[in-house]
């Protein structure tokens, strides 16, 4: 979006239902949401459902927006998480058993270089592949900054519980990638 007043006449304009700023918001915040969505569900279409149903609810609770507790972009970003974590547990999430798992790894360094040689869509792509449980708390923990504590309380679950899937989560990502340099590497040889 454009300059914090440009934002606050927007909201202004949406408080008064006028089409004119509601197209405005949901054009200048919707690429953010979406990414949001996806990153959470892990599938297109049910993104795309999301990000409609956010919109509902941004649009619901929008008077209670206070700009001097915060900018408008974490609120709606909050909203939107908060509202795929319910559709993730209305599909009742299965806790998968965790099992010790070794992972015969590569040093640390390539690691480093096989990821810095992933492109973003890539990286998305392998986490989109997680199971939902291991997914929800990567992208809390990795992307949205939350702490074991807020998530255990988001998701009903323990701390303990939030932390193994986060580390199931990593391992699970290390093979991935591994695997994507295996197959990188015969295909460079040929």
């Amino acid at each position: 979006m454009e300059s914090r007043h440009n934002i606050q006449e927007i909201l202004a304009g949406c408080l008064l239902s006028q089409p004119v700023h509601q197209r405005a918001l949901v054009d200048g915040y919707s690429g953010l949401l979406y990414v949001i969505c996806n990153r959470y569900l892990g599938d297109v279409h049910a993104a795309q459902d999301a990000l409609q149903e956010s919109w509902s609810l941004i649009f619901r609770k929008l008077h209670t927006y206070d700009s001097t507790k915060g900018k408008f972009e974490p609120w709606i970003s909050t909203l939107t998480i908060r509202h795929c974590l319910n559709i993730l547990a209305k599909k009742k999430m299965k806790v998968i058993e965790l099992k010790a798992t070794t992972i015969i790894g590569t040093e640390q360094d390539l690691q480093k270089q096989i990821i810095s040689n992933l492109d973003t869509d890539q990286l998305l792509g392998l986490v989109a592949e997680l199971p939902d449980n291991y997914r929800t708390v990567f992208n809390m923990v990795v992307i949205d900054g939350y702490s074991h504590k807020e998530i255990a309380t988001a998701l009903n679950i323990t701390i303990i519980n939030s932390r193994a899937r986060l580390k199931r989560a990593k391992s699970l990502l290390k093979v991935k990638i591994n695997s994507l340099n295996k197959n990188e590497s015969w295909v460079n040889a040929i």
